[in-house]
This record gives structure tokens, sequence and C-alpha cells, in this order.
């Protein structure tokens, strides 16, 4: 195990002493997953050379939804204990911080590793890995104008509630007489992982949407290649994370540049929410906004101070029950977007302006989608832990000092 001052990095040796896995994550990586490292993408399907040794990214959300890099790794291969020993490094380099929510693609032995080295996250997958896969094994499905395709995705993305799942996946299986087919039966078994209407119980903050994956591997190709040699490599990687970083500044600019456009300028809700949200953030709660109006209540049911709505809405099948505390000022609907995405639901929304709600309570501001998601001093470099030690030597000071200076830097320079 060795450790840089200027950035983190482990090494994991064979019998021989020959390097077998490396991880490293750089001083800013480290100060960004202190930020932003509730939900976590690994992707580890990139393969560096010849020998195929796999390159492993972690990578996240920032505050403009936009990618970020939390630390990165050359496997030696693809088996448990190598995973394993990733997890592990992983959290040592962040200090034990755990994600709430982890996805990755659908292999078996990072699965199992991940239950092993975090039992308490939540695993999903990550639904660009799933196509690619569904795509790979039921090709044979997809022949002649078939919609086999579609109706999968709607598997995925098109049913709110468990029963409808269960019935859309059983038409699936009989319309296309694949009651039988291994990889759909190993798929179904792990439904909790990808389907819409299971993951409404995890924060995703969205991220199982191809964005993110679409994002880092388009960077990441563009220069892999099996000839490319290991100081060329890392020089082409650092220059894609400063290009995130980069891209990071701008919205940053923008974000103190623009004046957001409201679509109702007398919601004093919107222009709540428009002082407080990144733009790309305000853009996702302003679309929720736009759709209280399709929203009408079909009943309601007063409980003391609780008092229940049913929802409805135009051309949208379904219900959604909104139960709202009017005591402690608590709200929560069946579809979970706050719970799972971080912005209120336009089902919530419609209450609110139907109880002439001003303004949206504080436990409903995420910090980490606001412009000020940077601004909170990080448990790991308060001036609380700065400790004297007497025996520690010079060059051991520097080693504990170095980082914290590296963080003062990096948001002076923001």
């Amino acid at each position: 195990m060795v450790k840089n001052p200027t950035f983190y990095h482990a090494l994991q040796m064979d019998a021989e002493e020959q390097i077998t896995n490396i991880f490293w994550a750089d001083a800013r990586m480290l100060i960004d997953y202190g930020y932003f490292g509730d939900v976590v993408s690994l992707d580890s399907t990139y393969c560096t050379n010849s020998s195929h040794r796999p390159l492993a990214i972690f990578s996240g959300f920032n505050h403009h939804r936009s990618a970020v890099i939390f630390g990165a790794a050359l496997l030696y291969d693809e088996t448990a204990e190598s995973y394993r020993w990733l997890f592990e490094t992983f959290l040592e380099a962040h200090k034990q911080k755990i994600p709430q929510t982890v996805f990755t693609d659908q292999d078996q032995a990072m699965a199992k590793a991940l239950a092993e080295v975090m039992p308490g996250t939540y695993h999903g997958l990550c639904t660009w890995h799933l196509m690619q896969n569904c795509i790979k094994h039921l090709g044979n499905l997809m022949k002649g104008g078939s919609h086999f395709l579609s109706d999968f995705k709607k598997c995925m993305y098109g049913y709110e509630e468990e029963e409808q799942f269960e019935e859309g996946w059983r038409t699936l299986l009989v319309r296309y007489n694949a009651e039988d087919i291994p990889w759909l039966q190993r798929v179904y078994t792990i439904k909790e992982k990808w389907a819409c209407c299971f993951m409404k119980k995890a924060f995703t903050l969205g991220m199982r949407s191809t964005q993110l994956s679409e994002s880092v591997n388009a960077d990441i190709k563009s220069f892999m290649n099996a000839n490319l040699d290991i100081i060329k490599f890392f020089k082409r990687f650092e220059d894609v994370v400063e290009d995130k970083r980069y891209n990071e500044l701008k919205c940053e600019f923008e974000a103190c540049q623009k004046i957001p456009r409201l679509k109702n300028k007398y919601s004093s809700i919107l222009q709540q929410m428009s002082e407080l949200y990144t733009p790309t953030i305000f853009d996702l709660f302003q679309q929720e906004y736009e759709l209280f109006e399709a929203c009408s209540m079909k009943s309601n049911n007063i409980q003391t101070s609780i008092i229940d709505y049913t929802i409805v809405m135009e051309m949208n099948p379904g219900e959604w029950q909104v139960s709202f505390d009017l005591n402690n000022n608590l709200i929560c609907c069946t579809c979970r977007k706050f719970e799972n995405f971080g912005i209120l639901c336009c089902h919530c929304i419609s209450v609110f302006i139907h109880m002439r709600v001003k303004s949206v309570p504080e436990q409903y501001i995420l910090k980490r989608w606001t412009k000020l998601a940077r601004s909170e001093t990080l448990p790991t470099v308060g001036v609380s832990d700065v400790i004297e030690d007497v025996d520690l030597s010079p060059e051991q000071r520097y080693t504990e000092i170095c980082p914290r200076l590296i963080r003062i830097a990096t948001e002076a320079c923001r």
C-alpha cells in the first residue's frame, strides 16, 4: 500500500512481487466524492491493451448533473477477489464513506464482491449495459420487424406498479415464446436492480438512465486502443478528467451569470427554486411544476392534521396517493420521485399549490442539487480534525497537511 501527499494510490502485488491491481484517486477526486459520493457508477468494460487488462472507473453526478470521476483502477482480472480488493481500497481512499447506491454492469463477480464489502449499499444495474447484453443474447428475437426491444424497454421503464410489471413481463414471454430462455430467467431474478417500479425504493439521482455511462464511455473510448502505452494512457486519462472539471467550471460560470427563465413569473415557488437550484436541476424542477396543471384531485381524505389526496393526470393513466402532514409540513407521494431522484414530483407540487403553500420546505431541497453544494466543509478536512502530535516527523506532518492545503487551493481557484 503506497500513499502520496497529493493523491491516493494503492498497489496489490502477487506472490512474485509483481503488480496485479492499481487504484488511484487524486486530491480533487477525493474532494468530489466527499460532496457527491452518494450514488456511484462503476464501469469496468474498458480494456487498455492487448492483454485485455480491465480499466475500472468510479463516477457520479455533480450538482449540475454532469459526470464527475471519483477514482480509477487497472485490474489484473475480473475475479471476485480483484473486485473485493478494489471496493476495499476505494473505501479506504475515501475515509470509509459508503455510497447509498452503486450501479454496475451484470458482472456476477463484481456483484458478489460488492455485497461482501458494502452489504448495506443498494446495487443497481446500469440500463445501458443491460440493453447491450439484451441485444447480444437475444438478437434472434429482434429480427424481421420485431418489437421485442421496445417491449423489453417497457418492462424497464414503463410500469409504475409492481403488479403491472409482472403482467407485462408475462405478456412479453408469451408473445415472443421466450419462457425458457436462460438469460431472461436470470434477469428476472434480479428485477429489483433494473425495473423502474422496484427501483422507486432506492436513491438513484436518476442515474439508471444511460446519460452517465454514455458520457464517460464516449470520452474513454475515444483514445483507448490495444497499442497505447501506459504513459500515454495516464496522460490521456488525465485529459478526460480535466475536461470534466472544466465543464463544471463552465456550468458554475453560467449559473452565476444567467438569469433563469420562469414559465410562471408570479410563482413564488419557482422564484425560490430558481435562486437555489443549479440551472440544470431547476429546469427539471420546472418541468415537474408545469405538469401540475395536468393533475387533478380525484378524492381526498382528512385525518386530523394529515390529508390524503388521490391524484390523476390527463393523458397519463394511473393514480398517485399524496399524503400531506400539515403540522410537520411533510409530504410524500407513491411515485417516490423525491426519495429516488431528489426533487419533488408534480403530484406533490399540485398539492402544495392547492393548499396555498408559498415555498418548498427546506427538507425537500437537497443541498447536493443546489448552487451551494460545495459550500459545506468536508468532515475529513475540518480544522477540528487537526490534532497536534509531537512525535510526527516533518515528513509525516507534510503528508498529513498537504491534502488539506490542496483542498483549500482547489476551492480558492473556484
